[in-house]
């Protein structure tokens, strides 16, 4: 599964585009068609993955992904001067909003609900105290945007699903969607190894899930590793080893390293189970 790299709308979709543009003034809604069709369009160029943290969408449903308003769409709860208009990060929540880019395209992405409730009202223009008529150029926000920028040139996405700012713009969004959160991280990603783990038909299929969803980017080896501890009697370097045996495993992998893993498979199996 590829991770998500940038946006980019096609000239193709640009009758979408005015559709849901001439939106412009209604109550926002995610009802409306072209909204529909624009979340659906958003999710495809995304790679079905969170612009923020490369999450997998698993669905295009409530609780899977949310359709996320770059800048806010309208203003928090008692916002007041000078705060509005503050440039400190702690007080980018306050904000007037941009009512103006509701329904603008390059306004949207989709982000996974974690990612959306921890950005919430974050205010990424750089002048906030000069309202724009037209959607802002990348150069007037502080961060990473999903439809000006490639997401690898500002953050980079580590082998266990942590995240280091490669740029000013990379940190800010680390910092506002809460990325530097290690515990937090590992709770949400270990998270789906565990699902993958419990609904496994032993321990070998287990090992082949989780190698493909570390392949594929779902998740680290480390969150892999401790969901199979959790259910199957290793410890943490056993799992480590069997997991990282398993993805040296392939079509053109020698006789040792395929010994190597049945031998793994015949020692754990021999043991008893843990307690439930």
């Amino acid at each position: 599964m590829s991770l998500f790299v940038q946006i980019k709308l096609r000239p193709q979709d640009s009758k979408l585009l005015k559709k849901v543009r001439a939106l412009k003034g209604n109550e926002w809604s995610t009802g409306q068609d072209a909204v529909v069709e624009l979340r659906k369009l958003l999710l495809q160029l995304q790679n079905r993955r969170c612009v923020y943290c490369q999450s997998p969408i698993e669905a295009d449903g409530i609780g899977y992904r949310e359709l996320e308003h770059i800048l806010p769409k309208g203003a928090s709860r008692a916002c007041k001067l000078p705060r509005g208009h503050s440039e400190d990060f702690d007080h980018r929540r306050s904000t007037f909003g941009y009512s103006d880019f509701s329904y603008e395209p390059l306004n949207l992405a989709i982000s996974c609900a974690d990612c959306n409730n921890s950005k919430g009202m974050f205010d990424s223009l750089i002048n906030r105290k000069r309202k724009p008529i037209r959607y802002p150029a990348a150069k007037r926000f502080l961060w990473f945007h999903p439809h000006f920028h490639k997401y690898s040139e500002h953050i980079t996405l580590n082998e266990n699903f942590t995240f280091t700012k490669r740029t000013d713009g990379g940190d800010f969004v680390i910092r506002a969607c809460k990325l530097n959160l290690v515990e937090s991280l590992e709770k949400r990603f270990l998270a789906r190894a565990v699902t993958n783990v419990v609904h496994a038909d032993g321990l070998e299929h287990a090992v082949d899930t989780i190698a493909a969803n570390i392949r594929g980017k779902i998740y680290g080896i480390e969150q892999g590793a401790k969901a199979l501890i959790r259910r199957f009697n290793l410890n943490m370097v056993e799992a480590e080893t069997v997991l990282q045996t398993k993805l040296t495993d392939s079509v053109d992998a020698d006789i040792k390293v395929r010994e190597d893993l049945r031998r793994m498979f015949r020692v754990v199996n021999a043991r008893p189970p843990l307690k439930s």
